[in-house]
């Protein structure tokens, strides 16, 4: 997406303010089930104002991903694409990305699981507890890594034996 605006304030503007959220709780009561290109070729069947929401939905995902990468979250994966479950307001919305196209970022209402992301947690974007124990977990493994690294092990005979440990999982 081009941003006519600092992509980094446009993504704060995002989410720290309700306005998106709110725009897309009444969007979605219209349309349940979109995408950033579904409008493409019949952009009168919105408004200009809402024709430029949608195309911010990257910008969206974006900040969503990169919340639930900061905190450990899986992405739900399909082979479409992959997705988050995001909760604001009483309502679920699943919002991802396509893999079959480059670049196209998807919406729909969604119901609650149990890995539904609060949009009131990305607003705060702060680490969990969760993550914060990962990280420290993840420090000890980096030490580990030095220890064998002091030792004169190849990084290829340590990437070697960390993908044998996840095969077996």
């Amino acid at each position: 997406m081009m941003c006519f605006m600092d992509c980094d304030e446009l993504s704060r503007e995002i989410v720290k303010s309700d306005r998106y959220m709110n725009w897309l709780e009444n969007f979605t009561e219209e349309f349940n089930n979109f995408s950033d290109d579904s409008w493409v070729d019949c952009k009168e069947e919105i408004s200009i104002e809402d024709h430029q929401m949608v195309s911010f939905l990257d910008v969206l995902f974006d900040a969503v991903d990169s919340y639930a990468r900061m905190n450990y979250l899986k992405a739900k994966k399909s082979e479409s694409g992959r997705s988050y479950s995001v909760s604001y307001n009483g309502n679920v919305y699943e919002i991802g990305r396509s893999n079959e196209r480059e670049n196209t970022y998807f919406v729909s209402r969604s119901i609650k699981e149990d890995d539904t992301i609060s949009f009131e947690d990305i607003k705060r974007g702060e680490k969990s507890e969760r993550a914060k124990k990962i990280d420290s977990i993840f420090g000890k493994l980096d030490g580990v890594i030095d220890e064998l690294s002091n030792e004169d092990v190849s990084d290829y005979l340590i990437s070697d034996h960390i993908g044998k440990v996840l095969l077996k999982k």
